[in-house]
């Protein structure tokens, strides 16, 4: 972490060379570990907490929420950096963006970058309750397992990724008095993200190959198409529960069936043309929007009725 203030603080003598000798400023130093923390995955972690604390009637006062923000977006940047970290040599080939990969940021720095983002993540959950602290322990040991054992294991490594990816909505919601609304809008998302690692796994194929991993892309067609099907069908079947539960209304039951049913429908007959088009950032894409769909869905609801 002191590297880290140290370069957004300091210019290197080369970033002064650079400067003086071709007259244009470089990137702010402190721009890989931005990069590396991908701050739109922390954003939606955000969003998804303080829409869990709004619609589950957290006891928590208002200041706590901007605790439970700090936690859960520097948890989720910590999950990104030890991820990357982990897996610089496939990034080399399918992600060479990446800081890490490309040599941007070293394996060192990455290292205590996402020491620093645990023990903030950690803090900040203390401070907001001791539920918040065990509720924050638990992704970060996620995580951790994910990384070294579990990312190689073909449907596993999903299923842990998009636990994580749906629990900021229960996250933000935990003990308070209408929690249970939050429950099947998180299962719906874990589902969609369920679907978006799978063709995550297909589109770093390449260089997990090259490295020896093998993921949920390894496993025979006849079967992957089997488990996106009864995927999908689970997500569109548990769209309506919540509108037949009662627990949300008209707003998000136009959303739902407007919005996320029919661009599922869409996703999946550009799912059978895959293997004729090379689409896979194109379905990605569209469980990402089916994603926010579910936060805008459950915020507009909520806001109407008030």
């Amino acid at each position: 972490m002191l590297d880290f203030l140290r370069q957004c603080i300091f210019l290197s003598q080369v970033d002064r060379l650079k400067i003086q000798y071709s007259g244009v400023l470089p990137l702010p130093p402190f721009t890989p570990y931005l990069k590396v923390a991908r701050l739109k995955n922390a954003g939606m972690a955000v969003a998804a907490v303080c829409l869990g604390y709004w619609i589950g009637r957290s006891f928590l006062p208002l200041r706590s929420l901007l605790f439970l923000c700090i936690a859960a977006a520097t948890a989720t940047a910590f999950g990104n950096v030890v991820n990357d970290r982990h897996d610089v040599a496939t990034d080399r080939i399918s992600h060479p963006d990446r800081p890490i990969a490309n040599g941007e940021l070293t394996l060192a720095a990455a290292g205590r970058y996402a020491l620093a983002l645990a023990l903030l993540s950690i803090g900040f959950a203390a401070i907001a309750s001791p539920a918040h602290l065990i509720a924050t322990l638990i992704p970060l040991a996620l995580l951790v397992l994910y990384t070294r054992f579990l990312k190689a294991t073909p449907l596993a490594g999903n299923i842990v990724v998009s636990l994580l990816v749906a629990y900021p909505l229960v996250y933000g919601g935990l003990l308070g008095s209408a929690f249970y609304r939050l429950l099947v809008p998180a299962a719906a998302a874990f589902l969609a993200n369920v679907l978006r690692e799978i063709v995550k796994d297909l589109q770093d194929e390449p260089g997990d190959t090259a490295a020896g991993i093998v993921t949920t892309a390894a496993l025979p067609a006849k079967a992957f198409d089997t488990i996106i099907i009864a995927l999908s069908v689970l997500f569109l079947a548990i769209l309506p529960v919540p509108v037949l539960l009662h627990q949300f209304g008209r707003i998000y039951a136009l959303v739902c069936f407007i919005g996320m049913a029919p661009l599922h429908l869409y996703w999946l007959t550009q799912w059978a043309q895959r293997k004729k088009i090379d689409n896979l950032p194109l379905l990605s894409a569209i469980l990402k929007v089916e994603l926010v769909l579910g936060l805008v869905a459950m915020a507009a609801d909520q806001l109407i009725k008030r």
